[in-house]
């Protein structure tokens, strides 16, 4: 069976299913209902053990097989490659597999592998690539998903330009459902072949939304993560995460957990602040109102966003030449050690204005999570003013999902903080000009007394899953 019969799938016209998506309302909030497949979220700080907690369960799990259960089939999703060799060490008894490109591509080798139901452990990046040859195989053979940190779900795409979607739409090779989606007519050109045969196979995956008839946005298929038995995401600030508004509009139910001495507990009954107090008492932040003008909220004036992706867009070079003097100033005179304990951030497009002798190489992303590559670092310089991008936000708004930018916010700068020596409870020293950056900060590390709260009844819309491909 094997390749052969992924070959026989892919040249089948019965696995198309764009015929059957016009009616469904896949990603977008539908109808009431508390029903929605379910994911379980554990969110605790970094250094609390989720790792760890995720290597015992699973080798727990392979020791059931000593009770007379079946082999548990499980797939581990991680964002680094370093992190693949970690859980296959960890987890002997997985026999985990990572998909290779051994004469075709490192798809079709995970296809091979889920056939035959392996272990798998594999990367953020190979995930994305999932497609309904992916789903029959996961839905058959009952895997539970284990992804280390939050996945990039929602992007905007350039997969089909304005001008090329203008052309295949009056060419009726494409149309648009009601919820957004973009749908490729197969029967309007039978078996086409030619320079839109990914945006084809993305069509056919339910992958590609049209939004406002301007942008196109590319989704993780919203019904994919429901033909898993069983589903954890391990993280740490879930809620307005991008992740956690795509699985609003995709209609999951969540479980949420925190990690208190690595057993699952329900996560409104966590405290930790406690935590965050001693994290306090290692972190430095520079108060220095010279080095900090530059971050000031405007009290008059028009309203603007210091340090944003917006705000850097429209500043001259003098501007930036400013923001690489206040960098270098701050590593020359305001801290000490080698350039390898230097750790900082700004935006892509930014970055080569801003790096300067002594702290250039010690750049990281400012989306970083899930590394520990960096933790040596204790002289930290966060030159941003984080928010959603905003058509991503008014995207995700429109299924009816509220995001918090603050909350949003928060969580990838605390991420990012603790890919630094902090993890290991070292202390560092960290300039962040932005105001609101920095007042975000300083109310999550003094929260006030936790109050434990029993939440409301949680009102969960419809999911509607996306059929397989026809048998």
């Amino acid at each position: 069976m094997g390749f052969k019969y992924i070959l026989a799938v892919l040249n089948s016209p019965k696995r198309l299913i764009t015929h059957n998506l016009a009616g469904l309302n896949m990603f977008t909030y539908n109808q009431t209902d508390n029903n929605g497949p379910i994911i379980n979220v554990v969110d605790s700080m970094m250094g609390q053990g989720k790792s760890t907690w995720l290597i015992n369960t699973v080798n727990k799990l392979m020791l059931s097989i000593f009770d007379n259960l079946p082999n548990p089939r499980i797939i581990i999703v991680t964002p680094y490659l370093n992190e693949i060799t970690r859980f296959k060490k960890a987890c002997p008894m997985a026999d985990l597999i990572e998909p290779r490109a051994y004469g075709h591509s490192k798809a079709e080798d995970l296809h091979e592998l889920l056939e035959s139901g392996c272990n798998i452990v594999t990367t953020h990046a190979l995930w994305k690539k999932v497609n309904r040859i992916t789903y029959d195989l996961v839905s058959k053979n009952k895997y539970k998903l284990f992804i280390d940190e939050v996945m990039e779900c929602i992007e905007q795409s350039n997969e089909i330009s304005n001008s090329d979607f203008k052309m295949l739409f009056s060419c009726n090779l494409i149309s648009i459902a009601d919820d957004g989606r973009i749908i490729w007519n197969e029967n309007n050109e039978q078996r086409y072949k030619g320079k839109f045969d990914l945006a084809k196979s993305l069509c056919e995956n339910g992958n590609l939304y049209r939004f406002k008839n301007k942008y196109t946005f590319w989704i993780f298929p919203p019904d994919f993560l429901a033909q898993f038995s069983e589903v954890y995401i391990l993280t740490y600030l879930w809620k307005n995460s991008l992740m956690d508004g795509y699985a609003k509009a995709s209609g999951y139910r969540v479980h949420h957990y925190s990690l208190v001495d690595y057993q699952l507990k329900a996560q409104a009954l966590a405290n930790e602040s406690h935590l965050r107090a001693a994290m306090s008492e290692k972190i430095t932040i520079i108060t220095d109102s010279k080095l900090n003008a530059i971050g000031d909220i405007p009290k008059l004036g028009p309203k603007t966003c210091p340090l944003s992706a917006t705000w850097y867009k429209h500043q001259e070079d003098n501007v930036l030449k400013g923001i690489h003097n206040l960098i270098y100033n701050y590593y020359k005179n305001r801290v000490s050690g080698p350039a390898k304990l230097s750790m900082w951030t700004c935006y892509s497009a930014q970055r080569p204005k801003l790096k300067g002798a002594g702290y250039s190489k010690g750049f990281v992303s400012c989306n970083a999570r899930a590394t520990n590559e960096h933790r040596h670092r204790t002289n930290l310089a966060y030159m941003i003013n984080l928010y959603m991008v905003p058509i991503v936000k008014t995207f995700i708004e429109s299924r009816g999902v509220k995001i918090d930018q603050d909350q949003y916010a928060l969580s990838a700068l605390v991420q990012w903080i603790f890919r630094s020596a902090i993890r290991d409870g070292k202390p560092i020293t960290l300039f962040i000009p932005s105001q609101r950056m920095r007042e975000l900060l300083l109310a999550w590390l003094n929260p006030q007394p936790l109050q434990i709260v029993t939440p409301a009844p949680v009102r969960v819309r419809h999911f509607v899953q996306l059929p397989l491909h026809v048998a």
